[in-house]
């Protein structure tokens, strides 16, 4: 009745068409794979032209589909970037993706590391640095600058465009708790630390603007 869609793990490029918003059961024509899902999913239209608004199902059949995705992607033995691009998915949806996240991937001077949630607390202790790039507007991480290499600071690889790349902060905590940023936000306070927040201006070139900032986080 409302379609038929799996959690998108593979953030596939722009116009490969395997996600549909379909109105009236008719897909919109030429749409870009820029959804968080594959398949189709219904949606109630948004404007006179029947665009697509929001979800038709009501909220009880999304969150029953979102935890049964979730349950199915546990189970699944995603690799490290595929988990990454699942978590996108998730928070695009309003739930909490930790329990499908394995871990970031970050660009150094020696090179691209993948690192679990649970290492950061420590790898912090132990000094290393890590920064999170920033949007011109400063309330989004940039997903257009590739992996960084900013001098004695490890950068994270922000993988594709979302609501898991929210970066507003309210009185110093980040204020989507299940953004990229919110997630080892609280991964860190599990650890037993209570996380700050700082930008670090100008800390890498940007195509045309310049200059980016960085969102670093230290104990």
């Amino acid at each position: 009745r409302y379609g038929l869609a799996a959690i998108d793990t593979l953030g596939l490029a722009g116009g490969v068409f395997l996600c549909g918003r379909a109105v009236g059961g008719l897909v919109q024509p030429h749409q870009r794979y820029d959804a968080s899902f594959v398949g189709l999913i219904e949606h109630v239209p948004a404007t006179a032209q029947r665009g697509p608004g929001e979800i038709a199902a009501p909220q009880e059949a999304v969150d029953r589909w979102v935890s049964e995705q979730i349950r199915l992607l546990k189970a699944a033995n995603l690799d490290p970037k595929e988990s990454i691009i699942a978590s996108y998915s998730i928070c695009d949806f309003g739930f909490d993706p930790t329990e499908v996240l394995q871990g970031l991937v970050w660009s150094s001077s020696q090179g691209l590391t993948f690192a679990p949630l649970g290492a950061i607390a420590n790898q912090l202790r132990e000094g290393v640095r890590f920064g999170f790039p920033l949007s011109s507007l400063g309330n989004h991480l940039e997903s257009h600058c590739g992996p960084l290499r900013v001098p004695g600071i490890w950068s994270c690889v922000v993988l594709k465009n979302g609501k898991f790349n929210e970066a507003t902060l309210v009185n110093g905590v980040p204020s989507n708790p299940n953004s990229l940023i919110g997630v080892v936000h609280r991964a860190l306070l599990g650890a037993g630390e209570y996380p700050t927040w700082s930008r670090v201006r100008d800390a890498y070139a940007v195509p045309v603007l310049g200059r980016g900032d960085l969102l670093e986080i230290s104990l």
